[in-house]
C-alpha cells in the first residue's frame, strides 16, 4: 500500500513538474504584474529561510527535545540531506534565477533549479507530521506559504519550487521510512 501511494506521488509530482515547465514564465509574469506592497511585505517575512528554519526545525525540537530526541535526529537529517543535495543540484545544473540574486559565501544559492527553500520545508513536512503534533496544520501551510512565497517574490519558477517540494517530500519520506525500522 506504502509503495503504491509512493508510485502515484511520484507519477503526480513528474506529471506536475513537466507541465509547470511551460507555465514558468506565464505564472512569473502574471505574479511581477500583480503584486502589492501589503503581500510583498508579508511573503519577505515568510520566505526568509531563517524564519523557515524557526517555525519547521526550531520550534518541533523545542516542542520535543525532552520526550523523543531520536525524532529530533531524524527532522535533523532530514534538514542536512535536502539541504545538501539542493545545493548539490543548483551547482550542477546552474539555472538563472528570474530575478537576480547574489549571495557572497554560497555562490550555488545564486542559482535557481530547485528551490532550497521547497525542499528543506517539505523533507521536514513528513517527519514533523509522523509525530502527530497538534500544529501539523500550521506546520503544512506555512511550508505551503514559504513555496508560494518564492514564486510570488520572484526568487524561482514554478517548476523549481514543484520540483523542490516533491524532492524535499521524498526525502522525508524516506527518512520517516527508516526512522519507523529503527
Amino acid at each position: 500500500m506504502k509503495k503504491s501511494k509512493n508510485l502515484l506521488v511520484f507519477i503526480l509530482g513528474a506529471l506536475l513538474f513537466i507541465i509547470s515547465i511551460n507555465y514558468d514564465n506565464i505564472i512569473n509574469s502574471f505574479f511581477s504584474e500583480s503584486r502589492t506592497l501589503f503581500f510583498d511585505i508579508i511573503f519577505s517575512i515568510i520566505t526568509n529561510f531563517g524564519i523557515l528554519l524557526i517555525v519547521l526545525f526550531v520550534i518541533p525540537i523545542l516542542i520535543n527535545y525532552k520526550s523523543d530526541k531520536k525524532f529530533v535526529q531524524w527532522l535533523s537529517i532530514s534538514l542536512f540531506i535536502s539541504f545538501i543535495l539542493a545545493l548539490i543540484i543548483k551547482i550542477v545544473i546552474s539555472s538563472a534565477r528570474p530575478v537576480e540574486i547574489a549571495y557572497p559565501v554560497l555562490k550555488g544559492l545564486d542559482y535557481s533549479f530547485p528551490s532550497m527553500h521547497a525542499m528543506v520545508a517539505f523533507s521536514l513536512l513528513p517527519v514533523l507530521l509522523s509525530k502527530k503534533l497538534s500544529l501539523n496544520n500550521f506546520f503544512t501551510i506555512f511550508a505551503v506559504l514559504i513555496v508560494f512565497s518564492r514564486i510570488y517574490l520572484g526568487y524561482h519558477y514554478l517548476s523549481d519550487v514543484v520540483f523542490g517540494a516533491f524532492a524535499g517530500y521524498f526525502i522525508g519520506d524516506a527518512i520517516t521510512n527508516i526512522a519507523a525500522k529503527k
